[in-house]
């Protein structure tokens, strides 16, 4: 478990492979409530596990704040990981899940109840090689996050992917980029299109609280995107 720490990196000049918190290969892992900030990645599941169901796995990633990770948020070649209700602010670029990497997998995660302040997700689609089981990030759900910009899917392929969108925001109808010829995916209707309105403050758990009357408040008993009571006082 990696709980309570605070990461701050050299920022980017530096390999580009250095990142706040580095695992591999693990089937079991906590990553709690860390801010994890100036690395080229934040956190980086590099080499798939061999885990085939999600009983053989206990993968969680939550409560962390992320900024300043120039190269990805997330390089994650994990199965069955559940991440959710972390913030990704300001200057951080894409989860990338299953870059084509050494070992590449990022099959059957969830992906809830997550801020994305300026880049989303990318599931990549080319082949992963003999190694990997399911070529290219399959079976990902992707369910309450906030989407502030375009989420890419398997744009370099056309291998059928089998993710699972559903409640989250996206700034356009056209925010959702899928296929060799970059066709749009239609975003389905329990999703909402807009701009999300956050209360703002000093602290970044307050700068990503949405307001009362804001999109995505208080839908189905909770709000969309992080719960940010979790990082007050951090």
């Amino acid at each position: 478990m990696i709980k309570d720490c605070v990461l701050e990196g050299p920022g980017d000049n530096v390999h580009q492979n250095t990142s706040g918190i580095y695992i591999n290969r693990v089937n079991h892992v906590k990553i709690l409530n860390n801010i994890i900030k100036n690395y080229p990645i934040g956190i980086y599941f590099k080499h798939t596990n061999e885990a085939t169901t999600p009983e053989e796995t206990d993968i969680e990633v939550a409560y962390n704040y992320l900024e300043g990770n120039v190269r990805a948020s997330l390089e994650w070649n994990g199965r069955f990981g559940k991440i959710h209700n972390n913030i990704f602010g300001p200057n951080t670029k894409e989860a990338s899940i299953n870059n084509d990497n050494g070992g590449a997998g990022g099959d059957y995660n969830t992906f809830s109840h997550n801020t994305f302040s300026d880049k989303g997700i990318r599931l990549g689609g080319k082949s992963g090689g003999a190694t990997d089981v399911f070529p290219g990030a399959v079976g990902n759900k992707i369910i309450k996050n906030i989407f502030r910009s375009r989420v890419d899917v398997h744009l370099y392929s056309s291998l059928k992917h089998n993710t699972i969108f559903s409640k989250n925001i996206h700034p356009s109808s056209s925010s959702i980029v899928t296929g060799l010829n970059t066709d749009v995916f239609p975003i389905e209707s329990s999703s909402l299109i807009g701009v999300p309105q956050f209360m703002g403050g000093a602290n970044f758990f307050q700068a990503y609280t949405l307001q009362d009357s804001s999109l995505g408040k208080e839908i189905g008993g909770n709000d969309i995107g992080a719960n940010t009571e979790f990082f007050q006082g951090r």
